[in-house]
C-alpha cells in the first residue's frame, strides 16, 4: 500500500516496514501523519506487508521464516523500490523490521560492491524504530511469548476460527483484549484474523527467538555509519535499557532519538504516530545540511540527479512546514500496490538456500 503526496515523479520515497504482527494496514495513521509533514512535495509513502502476514490470502499454506523475509525485502529492494529510474529511498523500520532490513541492506551492497557499484546515493538515510536486535531472557513477556511461538500452528487455527465470526463479536474481542483501541488499529486487529497470517506471525517469532538470542550485532547499524538513526522509547521489552546502553557504547554519536512519550506499539495509538512522524521529519531534513546550504543559495540541482533533488525537496520542507499540509481526505484517494510477489521473494530464499 502506498500514498502518494504528488501527482508529478517522485522525487524521494519512505519505506515503512512493520514488526510483528508484520501487516502493513497497522501503519496507516503513521503513514497519513509522514503525508501531512512532508506534504505537497514529490514523495511516495509506501508501506510492505511481511510475507504471509497480510489480510489478502497469500501465503497459500506458505510459512515464512526471519530469513526468508530478509529475502523477500531483497526482492522489494532490487525489483521495485532501488530499480533502476526510481528516486532515491529512505527506510523507516520498525521492531523486528528493523533487523530484517539492516540485514536486507547489508546483503545488497555487498552484492553491488562485488559489481563495483554502491548504494549510498539511492539509500542516503535507514531509520530504525524500537529496533528488535536480541533477545532478553529476563522479561517474563519474552519468555511467554517464546512458547507460544511454538504453538504456531495451533494459534493459526484459532485465529481463522475467530476471522469467520460476525463482524460485531469480533469488535467485542477486540475491545476485550485490547481496550480503548484506536478505530485505525481495530480494522487492521480484524483483519489480521486468518489461519495462514496468525501462523506466520508466530512462525516468525519462534525464528525470531531462536535466530537473535545471542548478543545484539551492533555492526549491522555500525556499517550504515551517518546513514542510521534509532528511535527509542523506555520501558521497551524489545530494545530494553540495558540494549540501548549496549548500543550507544558500541556506536559513539550514533544519532538517537529517546522519547518518553513512545511506547513500542507507536502504531497503535495516533498520538504516537504524530510524534515518530515528526522525529523522522526531523531525521531526514538533518541528515543533508550541505544540500540544504546549497538550495538556500539558490543553486538549484540538476532535475537529472534525483539525490539532489531529494535533498532540495527535504530543505524547502524546512522552511515552510505550513506550506506542507495535506488534506487526509485527498491523501486517501490515492492509494496504490506494492507489487512485489511471493512467488519472486520465495525464489530468492530458494537461492539462498533459507531452511524454514
Amino acid at each position: 500500500m502506498g500514498l502518494a503526496c504528488s501527482s508529478s515523479k517522485p522525487l524521494l520515497q519512505l519505506l515503512v516496514v512493520p514488526g510483528n504482527p508484520g501487516f502493513c494496514g497497522f501503519y496507516d495513521e503513521f503513514m497519513l501523519q509522514l503525508a501531512q509533514l512532508f506534504g505537497r512535495h514529490n514523495v511516495d509513502i509506501m508501506a510492505v506487508s511481511h510475507a504471509g502476514h497480510d489480510s489478502a490470502g497469500l501465503s497459500q499454506g506458505k510459512v515464512w521464516c526471519l530469513d526468508s523475509q530478509i529475502q523477500h525485502k531483497v526482492a522489494l529492494l532490487k525489483e521495485h523500490v532501488l530499480a533502476p529510474g526510481r528516486p532515491p529511498a529512505v527506510i523507516l523500520a520498525h521492531s523486528i523490521g528493523s533487523y530484517i532490513m539492516l540485514q536486507a541492506v547489508k546483503q545488497l551492497e555487498q552484492e553491488m560492491q562485488a559489481a563495483g557499484t554502491h548504494l549510498q546515493q539511492q539509500l542516503p538515510k535507514v531509520v530504525l524504530l524500537m529496533p528488535f536486535m536480541a533477545t532478553d531472557w529476563s522479561s517474563s513477556r519474552q519468555r511467554v511469548l517464546r512458547f507460544a511461538a511454538s504453538l504456531a500452528p495451533l494459534l493459526g487455527a484459532v485465529a481463522g476460527a475467530v476471522g469467520r465470526l460476525p463482524g460485531w463479536l469480533q469488535d467485542r474481542l477486540v475491545a476485550l483484549v485490547q481496550p480503548g483501541v484506536e478505530p485505525h488499529a481495530r480494522g487492521s486487529m480484524k483483519a489480521l484474523m486468518t489461519a495462514g497470517g496468525v501462523h506466520n506471525n508466530f512462525h516468525l517469532a519462534r525464528h525470531e527467538f531462536r535466530d537473535l538470542d545471542r548478543p545484539a550485532d551492533f555492526g549491522l547499524i555500525r556499517r550504515l555509519g551517518r546513514r542510521a538513526a534509532v528511535v527509542c522509547a523506555p520501558d521497551d521489552m524489545w530494545f530494553p535499557q540495558q540494549h540501548y546502553q549496549q548500543m550507544r557504547s558500541a556506536l559513539p554519536g550514533i544519532e538517537e532519538y529517546w522519547s518518553d512519550k513512545l511506547t513500542h506499539a507507536f502504531c497503535l495509538e495516533s498520538h504516537q504516530c504524530k510524534h515518530v512522524a515528526e522525529l523522522v521529519y526531523a531525521s531526514v531534513t538533518s541528515s543533508m545540511p550541505h544540500l540544504a546550504a546549497r538550495t538556500a543559495q539558490g543553486l538549484r540541482p540538476n532535475s537529472g540527479d534525483l539525490a539532489a533533488a531529494a535533498a532540495e525537496m527535504l530543505a524547502e520542507g524546512a522552511r515552510d512546514t505550513q506550506q506542507q499540509q495535506l488534506d487526509q481526505a485527498e491523501v486517501g484517494a490515492v492509494d496504490m500496490s506494492i507489487l512485489v510477489s511471493e512467488e519472486a521473494a520465495g525464489g530468492q530464499a530458494a537461492k539462498a538456500k533459507v531452511a524454514c
